[in-house]
């Protein structure tokens, strides 16, 4: 959903529909800061076609530790990615 949000906030600046930043109505609207919001975003990115990675159970916080073998993993190993799809 953030991602659409995104999308959403930087299609109505361009039609000059919106004021502000996205960092203001971020942090205004969902209550998040900024950097977490990107974090989201990237997190979601990632895993957007392995759906699996839902059923771990882990924490942000844990995905975040690991994220680079994630991404590394499943851009390289074909297995990995099958797995967690």
């Amino acid at each position: 959903m953030l991602n659409v949000a995104f999308e959403l906030f930087e299609a109505q600046k361009l039609g000059v529909k919106m004021t502000g930043t996205c960092k203001d109505w971020v942090l205004t609207n969902i209550g998040i800061s900024e950097r977490y919001e990107r974090e989201l975003r990237e997190m979601s990115r990632i895993l957007a076609k392995h759906k699996k990675f839902r059923k771990l159970g882990m924490t942000l916080d844990e995905l975040r530790k690991i994220k680079t073998a994630i991404e590394f993993h499943l851009k390289t190993n074909p297995w990995f990615s099958n797995l967690w799809q």
